[in-house]
């Protein structure tokens, strides 16, 4: 089993490869699906809790079968083995302190049908809204505001309409565990599908079970994975990269959601001066 794993390849492309490839298939494919694996989805692939899901075996089978589909128009970012880039930092996008442990999973999902290629970036969306945020707007009015969309998550339509633009449907589920009680909102998924040109799944690791069952019907849509920069909007830490530059999300938000107030601006260089003396502590301590 050593060998297998010695031989087997896990790469993951940058944010801007990624972008690029979304933006081509986006542009030229009537149906281009998303997923993202993030560490929490990697362990229960494996069997083990996550923070906001817990394992099951069902959960566990129906997250592997996604993550094995294997074609040109679905994508599948992977928070393993992927580059530090400009601004990357420990607690703002840097590689999982554990990723040897990560990969190591991945491979045992990957033994019985090992194939060495690349994976997407994970955290596209999320390095883009806080570093790049004008190729940000550029990708989200052209491939998301103006498209009718279905969101299927736990933030409502009101929040969530702020970054997205008009919300045309709306599944909600539990804020965490979704999986637990998919019987009860899949049906509505199902019969909304064929109304909408994009879904934004927005369920945690239920997320990957939505754009695994989506493909699975051949349902010809759209369907992106964002992850949690929508709990920024919502104004919940629930992530690091969160606290320490959500304040950034503003400029992604559709302009008339923008808060342009003056407090708003005292506390933006408040943040950004904390953050900043943050990073000169931490590079003197390591020094």
């Amino acid at each position: 089993m050593e060998r297998v794993f010695s031989f087997m390849i896990i790469a993951t492309r940058a944010t801007t490869e990624t972008i690029d490839r979304l933006d081509n298939l986006l542009s030229s494919e009537d149906r281009v699906f998303y997923t993202r694996f993030g560490d929490g989805d990697i362990l229960l692939m494996s069997g083990r809790d996550d923070k906001y899901h817990n394992s099951s075996v069902d959960l566990r089978d129906e997250l592997v079968e996604s993550f094995l589909i294997d074609d040109e128009q679905y994508l599948r970012g992977l928070a393993v083995n992927y580059p530090l880039e400009e601004g990357m930092m420990h607690g703002l996008f840097a590689p999982h302190h554990n990723n040897e442990e990560l990969q190591r999973l991945v491979q045992e999902v990957l033994l019985p049908n090992p194939k060495p290629g690349k994976f997407e970036s994970h955290i596209v969306f999320h390095y883009y809204a806080i570093f790049r945020q004008k190729e940000f707007n550029n990708f989200f009015d052209l491939h998301i505001r103006p498209k009718r969309k279905l969101l299927v998550g736990g933030i409502p339509s009101e929040i969530a309409c702020k970054l997205y633009g008009l919300i045309d449907e709306y599944i909600e589920t539990p804020m965490s565990d979704a999986y637990r009680s998919v019987d009860t909102w899949w049906p509505e998924v199902e019969r909304l599908v064929n109304k909408v040109d994009l879904v934004i799944p927005s369920a945690g690791a239920a997320s990957k079970v939505i754009n695994k069952r989506l493909w699975n019907l051949d349902a010809e849509v759209n369907s992106l994975d964002i992850g949690s920069l929508i709990d920024g909007i919502d104004g919940r830490g629930t992530r690091k990269w969160i606290k320490l530059k959500g304040h950034r999300m503003n400029a992604v938000l559709l302009p008339e959601y923008r808060d342009k107030s003056l407090s708003r601006y005292f506390r933006f260089f408040w943040k950004e001066s904390y953050f900043q003396l943050r990073k000169m502590w931490k590079k003197i301590s390591s020094s």
